[in-house]
Order: C-alpha cells, then structure tokens, then sequence
C-alpha cells in the first residue's frame, strides 16, 4: 500500500501532508496523518460505510472528532468523493496554480495568465531539458488545439517546475 497526499487548501491547511500507510482498521487500509500526538487518521467506519478523515489522539488511540467524510465507499484507495480536501496516492505527481487560461480585461483575444506546472519529484523523476528553455518550441512537449493567433509557450523554469502561457491573440 502507498502514503495517500492530502491538501487541505487554505482552509483546511492543518490537515494538509503525507498520511502514512499503518495497516488494517474494519477490514480496511488506513492512513495516519503527519505529526505524532493529537493527528488525524484516515479510515473507514463500518457503522456509517464511508471513509472519514478524523482527529486521532496518539496516546489514547481515541479516533474522535468527526471531522471529514468520503461518499465512496469501496475503493482501497479513497482518492476520490471528498468535498472539502483534495486525496491522492504518494507518488509522481502534478500541481496546476490554475485549471484554465481567461481572456484579457482589454477583451483584444489574448491570455495575460500564466499557469506554473510543479512536479513533486517523487521516485526520482523530475522534468528534464535545459533551465529557461521553451519545451514547446524544442518539441518536448505539445498542445493541440491553439486558436490562431496565439502561441503556446512552455518555459523550464527548474526540474520541478514549468510556466505555460500564451502570446498573441486570436
């Protein structure tokens, strides 16, 4: 079994970090957050048939505090169907600042965003090419799809990080 990643986002940033594989709990995996007293847990209630992220107290080993619940209820993996965190499996992954472009106020076609792509760098992968260099222009990587007019450009900035943005307009 992996780790599971959760992010609390700004409003639940205490309960953001990797949670920690520790065995089975109602015939289920379950995953004990970072810190080691008074933390929280990841689990399944047999009695409510979901997973719940809730407060653990270490040296009482007391699961109290209802906290967060998942609808799902099968999954091994419960990465999916909460609403107030974000869950997913410990590993190589991706984090988007944004999940889209919006035009300019001027409303002339042009996207003024930019949207950095950060890779977590875990089991050892990392982006690769050179720092500052446009991994669109070299062919490292494609975008389909681009209105005319503009143009796709996707800056290395380091081994875990890239800056996608758009010049021109449409």
């Amino acid at each position: 079994m992996k780790n599971l990643v959760v992010d609390g986002g700004v409003s639940r940033s205490y309960l953001s970090g990797v949670y920690t594989y520790q065995g089975n709990f109602n015939n289920k995996p379950y995953w004990l957050g970072p810190g080691s007293f008074n933390s929280f847990v990841i689990s399944f209630s047999k009695f409510q048939s979901r997973w719940q992220l809730e407060e653990w107290q270490f040296d009482t080993m007391f699961m109290g505090k209802f906290d967060i619940v998942n609808s799902t209820s099968t999954d091994a993996y419960p990465t999916s169907g909460w609403n107030e965190i974000k869950v997913a499996k410990e590993g190589p992954a991706l984090q988007f600042s944004s999940e889209q472009f919006n035009e300019s106020r001027s409303n002339d076609g042009s996207l003024n965003e930019r949207i950095t792509i950060s890779f977590n760098k875990l089991d050892g992968y990392a982006f690769a090419g050179a720092t500052g260099a446009d991994l669109i222009a070299s062919n490292a990587i494609g975008i389909d799809r681009i209105p005319s007019g503009l143009t796709a450009q996707a800056m290395l900035l380091s081994d875990s990080t890239i800056e996608l943005y758009f010049t021109g307009n449409e």
